[in-house]
């Protein structure tokens, strides 16, 4: 029963006991999960989140806010323990999992600041997509559907663990079917079509121009020990040629004195504890809305038996059928009044309510209750203004914000899509080393890592007491006389799409790369904004539209960052590092024909590859990307597919090529081969050469002196000092042969070097002012304090004649 008096009263309660747990809802009772807040034991169900399930034990106040230190219910901050590290995450989105351990993040003294430790590592992924739908509700189930059967690759994203939105509490029918039926049906629809991807705990967080969204992705909030191989936290870099937001709408709310004192909820929230997770939000509870959406939430919460005390409508006239309604249901209801205050310590106990006309009198109403389910509509009836006394009016509960004379008179209560205003990107945050998708694979085949800049990679693979260099050698020369298996899923890769990537790369590398074929590679060198070489590329065009670029994986992120600064703002275009999304593998020497056809049937109906073409297919379910080239200089090729498919990859070409004496080739003997076949790395894009210098097109920068030139280095003679023992070194100073004392800068350098098995003797390159006019000639090779000295005949970068392995491939 409602008390009116002509005065407020204060009238002060004892501390509830918040929700119980009733019958339906979608929880799992067969599945009881024990748990631990603030070191007290409880339990909940498989399909709980944490802030339903303290709901359900009992606990509705789970935090402070971080400025008023005010009490906060549902959506507060906690903190989560795992392996030593403490998470924070909202309580209302948290998964509930056995063994979850969680506490208050914010304490009722300011002076005692809650430590909070490292969340853990940042994976960032890049994706790309034809249709990017944020919100797996009913509309954006339905647009999933229409755009997959179109044809259209699709993503689809929701924030919840599980998809469906307003499917997973609401009544009603679709397509003849009840809402959860309906909902099961389209998620099992969509899981089954290859070109969607379904990424639930996932929340769009900003918008980078017209086409890129940035997703976050929960990757172990639900898994009670972190996985140190995974990353905590994910960030999809997500490039898309539309984008639909089926998030619904936000959620406002009134106005009022204490409108974030823990216990009052919007419809939305309501219905789903009721109705999905079986909790009930309290005993006596009131409605408060100025439409019709508040009195279609009263059928739902008689029919699952939680009471309602009475229903408040601000508008001074309540349609007929809301009277009706309320009158059938036994439910008082109190039109044209509003709320101008709630009360309660910790959890609601009481709101007082006022005539939303001029009422001389003013009178209150108080009217006790626990809960309050509000849904406001924005109208031209305007509520009155908060009652004044003690207590805060928030215009922005979440933000703290308070309201003023002149802002709205209605509060945000959700943010469905967080887009909008500056959003801090946390940086990638990975091991500092870097491993391929392939380390377990290789390990086992016995192969000897080293560092090499930020990756750690397969240097070799030595039998028993088998020297490094030795091993090395001994893969090169198997790789020149049969076959040999190498892993270069570290070369670096990067995605350039959109109407304007070929002008793009044309101006970078020249004209040819416009006219470029599909399903054909071009060798291009990126330069400097001087003209001088910063890395070799290799141009992989996959559509009219589409490239791909490999490059050495010390210059991938050089690279990266050329091309974002060259690219035009208004271009239609987007540059993407795919390093990581990608594994690969090359398969060089005279047998690999043999070994690629048997590991591929498929591909005997194709007709014969071309050198420096590629094609993309798949078998078993295996997606593949082949291309023929070598860095070898004979016959090779170099295959791709998405990273978690490359030890597949791996076991495949190993196992069909036992009969051929196939073996694994480390990077050490990939570098002899690339010695051996003139083609330049790395340590080639020295200061001065240009694109025409490496032989490589001309240089983005025509004006340019081609003056360093690469060339390749042979001994003619031994150490002045040790001819038994002087090798010729990376690194080493050239000078010429006139028998003058090596002295001063000299005319070149040697960039990399190392004993060819094939040759049996040491074998360079080198960048040789005006090396091309001197073929033939004898120059001296200088170490490092004037020792060793080596005599060294000047030819092409070449040292293998491998016409005949060019011919076989």
């Amino acid at each position: 029963m409602a008390r009116i008096w002509p005065f407020t009263l204060r009238h002060i309660t004892g501390r509830r006991a918040a929700g119980q747990r009733i019958g339906g809802g979608m929880i799992d009772r067969e599945r009881p999960l024990a748990f631990l807040f603030g070191g007290e034991q409880m339990q909940g169900y498989a399909g709980d989140t944490l802030a339903s399930a303290l709901l359900a034990n009992g606990h509705l106040t789970l935090g402070r806010s971080a400025v008023y230190r005010r009490p906060r219910g549902l959506d507060a901050t906690v903190l989560i323990e795992r392996n030593g590290k403490v998470t924070p995450v909202r309580a209302s989105e948290q998964e509930l999992y056995d063994g979850l351990v969680a506490r208050r993040a914010v304490s009722i003294f300011p002076w005692i600041k809650t430590a909070i430790a490292d969340p853990g590592e940042v994976e960032h992924v890049h994706d790309h997509t034809d249709v990017l739908i944020i919100g797996s509700g009913p509309k954006g189930l339905r647009r999933a559907v229409l755009a997959a059967e179109s044809g259209a690759d699709v993503i689809l994203i929701e924030r919840d663990f599980e998809p469906g939105g307003r499917l997973l509490y609401e009544a009603g029918s679709y397509s003849g079917l009840e809402a959860a039926d309906w909902r099961a049906q389209m998620i099992t629809h969509l899981k089954a079509q290859p070109n969607v991807r379904l990424y639930p705990r996932t929340t769009a967080i900003a918008e980078d121009g017209r086409t890129s969204v940035l997703l976050e992705e929960r990757v172990q909030d639900y898994l009670r020990e972190i996985d140190p191989v995974l990353p905590v936290r994910r960030l999809r870099h997500v490039q898309a040629a539309k984008t639909e937001l089926e998030t619904g709408q936000e959620e406002i709310g009134f106005v009022f004195q204490n409108n974030d004192v823990p216990g009052i909820f919007d419809a939305r929230t309501a219905l789903s504890l009721v109705r999905r997770y079986a909790v009930q939000p309290g005993d006596r509870i009131v409605l408060y809305g100025n439409d019709e959406t508040i009195y279609a939430v009263v059928p739902l919460l008689i029919k699952a038996g939680v009471p309602i005390t009475a229903i408040v409508d601000p508008r001074t006239m309540v349609p007929a059928r809301c009277h009706q309604l309320a009158r059938s249901a036994g439910i008082p209801l109190y039109p044209g009044h509003c709320i101008v205050a709630a009360r309660g310590r910790h959890r609601l106990n009481r709101l007082i309510l006022r005539k939303t006309g001029d009422d001389p009198l003013q009178r209150d109403i108080h009217l006790d209750c626990d809960a309050l389910i509000q849904s406001a509509a924005i109208t031209e009836e305007q509520p009155p203004v908060p009652a004044k006394g003690r207590g805060k009016c928030f215009a922005d509960p979440e933000k703290e914000t308070l309201w003023a004379p002149d802002s709205p008179a209605y509060s945000l209560l959700g943010r469905p899509y967080p887009l909008d205003g500056e959003v801090i990107v946390p940086a990638e945050k990975l091991p500092a080393l870097r491993i391929g998708p392939l380390k377990s694979a290789l390990e086992r085949a016995g192969a000897v890592f080293r560092t090499q800049g930020d990756w750690q990679l397969a240097t070799a693979f030595p039998a028993a007491d088998e020297e490094e260099g030795i091993a090395a050698e001994r893969e090169a020369l198997a790789v020149r006389n049969v076959a040999g298996l190498g892993d270069i899923s570290h070369l670096g890769k990067i995605d350039v799409q959109g109407p304007d990537a070929a002008a793009f790369l044309a101006r970078l590398f020249g004209e040819g790369w416009a006219k470029l074929p599909v399903g054909r590679l071009r060798h291009g060198i990126l330069s400097r904004e001087e003209g001088q070489a910063l890395a070799g590329v290799l141009g992989w065009r996959l559509a009219p539209h589409h490239y791909c670029l490999t490059t050495a994986a010390p210059s991938q992120a050089a690279v990266l960052l050329r091309l974002k600064e060259m690219k035009p703002e208004e271009e239609k275009l987007a540059v993407t590092d795919i390093t990581d999304g990608w594994g690969a593998l090359a398969l060089d020497g005279p047998a690999a024909p043999a070994i690629l056809a048997e590991s591929f049937p498929v591909l005997a109906q194709e007709s014969s590859l071309p050198a420096m073409g590629f094609v993309t297919f798949e078998q078993d379910e295996l997606p593949l990307r082949l291309a023929r080239l070598s860095l070898s200089g004979g016959a090779g090729y170099e295959i791709m597919t998405p990273a978690g498919y490359t030890d597949i990859l791996w076991n495949l070409l190993r196992e069909k090529g036992k009969s051929r004496s196939l073996i694994p080739v480390g990077t050490l003997a990939r570098n002899i081969l690339r010695i051996e076949a003139g083609h330049i790395g790395p340590a080639e894009m020295h200061a001065g050469v240009t694109a025409a210098g490496l032989g490589v097109g001309s240089t983005t920068s025509p004006g340019h002196k081609k003056e360093v030139q690469l060339v390749g280095l042979k001994p003619v003679s031994g150490a002045e000092d040790d001819k038994d023992t002087a090798r010729l070194r990376a690194g080493m100073t050239l000078y010429e042969g006139d028998g003058t004392p090596p002295g001063g800068p000299g005319i070149g350098t040697v960039t990399s070097a190392c004993h060819s098995p094939t040759l049996g003797h040491d074998i360079a390159l080198a960048l040789l002012t005006e090396g091309r006019a001197r073929t033939g000639t004898l120059i001296r090779a200088v170490g490092e304090g004037g020792k060793p000295v080596i005599d060294v005949k000047i030819g092409p970068p070449r040292h293998l004649d491998l016409q005949k392995e060019r011919a076989d491939a």
